[in-house]
């Protein structure tokens, strides 16, 4: 059985009361099914996702250019995060698309892969929140429950960060961490939150990531 892969949504994590707390979370709520699939759902993000750790202290350099960027090679396994004068600041394992495809009897299909190409930061977040897609509880044999219940929120699956960059794509860590470096994901960039912690503190909202 595959451990469930953050294909999900992100939100940071508030005290709320108990009679507020959904009501927030579709109203703030970041959903983004990290699918592989062909036609994956936009990201909604709430304005509060903001970074929470300091970037990285590093001596200045004369030109940039553009911006810092992490690069994921996607077959290999492993990224390269470098700043923005071009210096590379941490490279490691990270997981990705596993390309399994997964069919359901109702006729809908899912295939697990990680895009190529190179997209943006769009949003960030800390204590980020799973939101368990329809494909997650299929693939457990487990009934599909409606769209706001209360077992589509799970906690802890996506580590301490998460970066989404766009189509339904996140960067983010796991608790599972003898998986990392294999091709075993839904399609998103699993990491090391140690790891993880350095990308997110460097990549700023705009920065790039190189999926090659």
């Amino acid at each position: 059985m595959h451990r469930p892969d953050p294909a999900a949504s992100v939100r940071p994590r508030r005290r709320r009361s108990s009679g507020a707390l959904w009501h927030w979370l579709f109203a703030a709520a970041i959903l983004v099914p990290c699918l592989g699939a062909t036609r994956p759902r936009a990201a909604r993000v709430s304005p509060s996702a903001a970074p929470a750790v300091s970037a990285p202290v590093v001596p200045p350099c004369a030109t940039t250019d553009g911006g810092a960027r992490l690069v994921i090679h996607v077959e290999a396994c492993r990224f390269e995060l470098f700043d923005a004068c071009g210096r590379r600041l941490r490279e490691g394992p990270c997981s990705t698309g596993s390309d399994a495809t997964l069919k359901v009897p109702d006729g809908r299909r899912w295939t697990f892969r990680t895009p190529r190409g190179t997209r943006r930061v769009h949003h960030k977040a800390t204590q980020p929140v799973w939101y368990k897609p329809d494909w997650a509880f299929l693939e457990e044999n487990e009934p599909v429950p409606p769209a706001e219940a209360p077992s589509r929120y799970v906690r802890g699956m996506l580590g301490r960060f998460a970066l989404d960059i766009g189509s339904g794509y996140l960067v983010h860590g796991s608790p599972y961490r003898s998986g990392i470096g294999t091709r075993t994901t839904h399609g998103c960039i699993r990491m090391l939150d140690e790891d993880l912690e350095l990308v997110y503190a460097t990549l700023q909202i705009g920065d790039a990531v190189v999926l090659e």
